[in-house]
């Protein structure tokens, strides 16, 4: 049995926001569509132009001309970041950013995936994502750790999903890929407003061959107008997946909940909740099970101080009641952490911005072991 308590207090650098003396040549041929993308690099709105952070940007339009059927195969032409897919019965998604590997199966590391800001717990969590749900892809390279924490220190890609509708929608996908695996997918999303609630839908289907591998994910977004100030989104995802290995069946269950709320409570102050609840299930017979129970809350409240400090104060808490049995051992676990970050973004110039930042982190790991 370990228990152990750990105080972790991070200063930041100095961050500085130096305008890059290629964008003024490059404005000119950037989409329009591109210059009014607004980014949360650094947990404020920015355009990609003026976002303090070397950030990359997948927009819906991009991903329709790469002809990807989901955020995995999205990132495939991304510098800087390497991507490996196996389905076999111990396969799962990879990545590095700048050669630093992204969080694994079990185990930890510096580059971070997020779905909508969340951190999901799965295999395959980018794959199980149909383009006809994504907004945008951003990519923050260098270390982030200041406001996401430490496993973000390489960098981190996230998936920003497509907001409800608030007219009728609709699209179909499929593909098919002859291999040693021979994959095919079906995808269909629908999107509508009934009353105040938007709604959008997405179904995906995946098989190979090799394996008999079969994956179903569903997802489901929500919003409700509760007027011009205030915005209120529901989000939901299933994600069941049946893998035939050597005649052993894995069995992976993902259920993901999610609820965010966005107040702009004057032209300079806003303040955003957020709660995401995270179900994983993971059994390979006769050799392991896996079961976990994850939840955040996350309070951000950010304010203008005068024309030059962008002041963004957050408390954030995540736990998870995990548990791994195998026929050998027996692993349960009740991490928990308590963190709090501030930043300021202080404008200079026009094109030259400083970003201090804070982090302090409380951390319990209850681990009993047999």
């Amino acid at each position: 049995m370990k228990r152990y308590i750990l105080m972790n207090l991070v200063f930041a650098s100095l961050v500085l926001g130096v305008a890059n003396p290629l964008l003024a040549v490059q404005s000119d041929q950037i989409s329009e569509e591109l210059e009014g993308i607004v980014v949360i690099a650094t947990r404020t709105e920015h355009t990609l132009a003026d976002v303090p952070e070397a950030t990359t940007v997948i927009t819906a339009k991009e991903l329709e001309l790469e002809n990807a059927t989901n955020a995995l195969e999205a990132l495939r032409w991304v510098p800087g970041i390497n991507l490996s897919m196996s389905y076999g019965g111990h396969g799962q998604e990879g990545y590095k950013i700048g050669g630093i590997n992204s969080p694994t199966f079990l185990s930890s590391s510096y580059a971070l995936i997020l779905i909508n800001g969340n951190r999901p717990k799965s295999r395959w969590p980018l794959s199980d994502i149909p383009v006809s749900m994504i907004e945008r892809i951003e990519i923050i390279k260098g270390a982030n750790s200041l406001l996401y924490g430490s496993d973000a220190m390489s960098g981190v890609i996230n998936v920003i999903t497509k907001k409800a509708p608030g007219a009728f929608t609709g699209s179909a996908q499929g593909s098919f890929s002859a291999s040693d695996e021979n994959s095919n997918t079906q995808s269909v999303s629908l999107g509508f407003k009934l009353g105040k609630l938007r709604q959008l839908y997405s179904y995906k289907r995946d098989d190979t061959e090799f394996d008999t591998m079969h994956r179903d994910s569903f997802m489901g977004k929500f919003g409700v107008d509760l007027g011009e100030r205030t915005d209120l989104e529901f989000s939901m995802r299933v994600s069941q997946l049946e893998n035939n290995v050597r005649g052993k069946i894995v069995e992976v269950d993902t259920y993901d909940f999610s609820a965010n709320l966005g107040w702009q409570i004057d032209d300079i102050s806003s303040l955003h909740a957020k709660l995401f609840l995270r179900k994983y299930e993971d059994a390979y017979t006769g050799a392991r099970e896996i079961d976990s129970f994850y939840n955040e809350q996350e309070l951000v409240y950010t304010r203008l101080f005068g024309d030059s400090h962008l002041v963004t104060a957050g408390y954030q808490r995540m736990a998870d009641d995990f548990e791994y049995v195998a026929p050998t051992k027996k692993v349960s676990k009740t991490p928990y952490s308590n963190n709090l970050f501030l930043q300021d973004e202080i404008s200079l110039s026009d094109s030259f911005r400083v970003v201090p930042a804070l982090r302090v982190g409380f951390y319990n790991d209850y681990d009993d072991q047999n």
